[in-house]
């Protein structure tokens, strides 16, 4: 048998001159640190002997004690020394990259140091060039509160969500006690339930609310495949209604089944109901006090109503 050796390469990294003015030394490894603390390799290999950013921990190391530089830093306000690199460094190998209360401390001092915004372009470089997002509404309550409804043009992680949220922050140069940021996905209905949050209250919380990717590829391929004829399947990612829906015929008798995100279902039977906008069908038992009803309409989608409101549109999945 022939062992074939596979190496995983990682990122090169070049580390900044450490000559010249020691305060921009100083900011050049700050602004370094932040532009590879989110890559994977960084993640995977901190700052090891076999990562490429142990190059920067070893130019850290080898500033610490230069009397020039730990001087101009003392005269340029003494809120940050060469260790607070280092501190913020080892933050961020403990923390995969993520913001800590003790990583947004060291980087708020670093930041009235060099007097700098708030690194929106080291944020950007973590949002894909293809995730845009818009902002639908925002109101303000000065000194306390911010609240933004934002549209994504797709889903995206919780890694890139979190630097969407940091940058939306500082986009307003004003201060607020607390920032709430919502987030659609292209066909919800704004005010029915958000696809996720990130809000700062005054900590940054991430949560995804509504079908992550991995999770919708899930719901798209279930294990069991309910018995008798599948007339269609759709996935429903209506908030707190996420789902796998399979209308199906069974002994001639028509059924609907919901396959939830939390692994639990329901299974009920249906009856069909004449429509001139397509096939109509409604639970058979049970009382029904808002008149709901599911319709697939004429491009095979699968509409959810109730008597006076369209709920939501479920797209179709392949059989």
């Amino acid at each position: 048998m022939l062992l074939v050796a596979v190496t995983v390469l990682a990122t090169e990294y070049t580390p900044p001159k450490l000559n010249g003015d020691p305060i921009q030394v100083v900011k050049n490894l700050y602004l370094d640190l932040l532009s590879f603390k989110d890559k994977p390799d960084f993640h995977r290999l901190g700052f090891g002997v076999a990562s490429p950013y142990n190059k920067w921990l070893t130019s850290v190391k080898s500033i610490q004690d230069k009397k020039e530089i730990v001087e101009a830093c003392i005269q340029h306000g003494g809120a940050i020394l060469p260790p607070h690199l280092l501190q913020l460094g080892n933050e961020y190998v403990f923390s995969k990259g993520r913001e800590t209360k003790y990583s947004m401390f060291l980087r708020e001092q670093f930041d009235k140091t060099f007097k700098m915004e708030k690194h929106v372009n080291v944020i950007r470089k973590s949002i894909p060039s293809d995730v845009k997002y818009s902002i639908i509404s925002e109101h303000k309550v000065p000194n306390i509160k911010r609240s933004l409804e934002v549209r994504l043009n797709k889903k995206v992680s919780s890694h890139i969500l979190e630097a969407i949220a940091h940058e939306l922050k500082q986009s307003d140069k004003n201060t607020y006690k607390n920032t709430f940021i919502l987030y659609y996905l292209p066909d919800m209905k704004i005010g029915a339930g958000a696809w996720a949050s990130t809000h700062f209250n005054p900590d940054l919380k991430v949560k995804i609310l509504g079908l992550t990717k991995e999770k919708e590829t899930d719901l798209s391929k279930p294990s069991v495949e309910p018995k008798g004829k599948i007339v269609g399947q759709w996935l429903c990612e209506q908030p707190f209604m996420e789902s796998r829906t399979t209308l199906y015929i069974q002994d001639g008798r028509i059924y609907m089944k919901d396959l939830f995100k939390d692994g639990s279902s329901m299974n009920e039977e249906m009856v069909e109901k004449k429509s001139a906008r397509g096939r109509r069908f409604q639970k058979k038992h049970g009382d029904n006090p808002y008149g709901e009803y599911y319709l697939i309409n004429k491009d095979g989608l699968l509409e959810f109503w109730s008597d006076n409101d369209h709920i939501c549109t479920c797209k179709k999945l392949k059989k």
